[in-house]
């Protein structure tokens, strides 16, 4: 079966996403942490034309593609999930730095948007959803988004490999990242690909 263009493009970005992903099982939700669940709609009801959806499913499962999950959201809803190998929605992906394009792409809508700024300053946002971490952000106040987009922080972090708790299972991943300290180096002055918090 032929897929257009689009299509193959989503899932081909899917399956490098999800299908190249490790997985493990999703750790318990924590004091302060948002419902992990979205409404699911008929994919018609909010505009959403759902034989391609069902064709891109087809495509992946008939040419063998690996994508373990995929998940299409519009409006804050689910229009189509997918998941193979005995995987669930519950289950956590290791994905590691794919993370950092993923932030980059929402950081720039939200720029884009006009409810950020490169500028804006990271840790007071941190602070008010979560005041319980207020006092590891002190000495993080200088930090701007464009310094974590530059992975450029003056924050350093030493992985684990194989055992990281920022990757397994850490109950509360954010209380990790902003244990993390500051280096020498002033935010914007030193590059860091390793960086708790992009």
């Amino acid at each position: 079966m032929r897929m257009p263009k689009a299509l193959r493009t989503i899932a081909a970005a899917a399956a490098i996403v999800a299908g190249s992903a490790g997985h493990t099982q999703a750790a318990a939700p924590t004091a302060g942490a948002a419902p992990h669940d979205m409404p699911t709609v008929v994919p018609e009801s909010i505009g959403v034309d759902s034989a391609p959806l069902i064709h891109m499913s087809q495509w992946l499962r008939n040419d063998k593609m690996g994508v373990r999950s995929l998940v299409i959201v519009k409006d804050g809803k689910i229009v189509f999930e997918r998941y193979s190998d005995g995987l669930t929605r519950d289950n956590n992906y290791e994905l590691y730095s794919v993370t950092k394009t993923i932030t980059a792409l929402l950081t720039g809508v939200l720029v884009g948007e006009g409810k950020l700024t490169p500028s804006t300053k990271v840790a007071p946002m941190i602070a008010q959803a979560r005041p319980d971490l207020a006092g590891e952000l002190a000495d993080k106040q200088n930090i701007e988004l464009r310094h974590l987009m530059s992975m450029s922080s003056g924050l350093s972090y030493q992985t684990r490999e194989g055992t990281d708790p920022l990757y397994y299972e850490a109950p509360d991943r954010l209380r990790v990242a902003v244990t993390s300290r500051a280096t020498a180096a002033a935010p914007g002055t030193h590059f860091d690909y390793i960086e708790p918090w992009s």
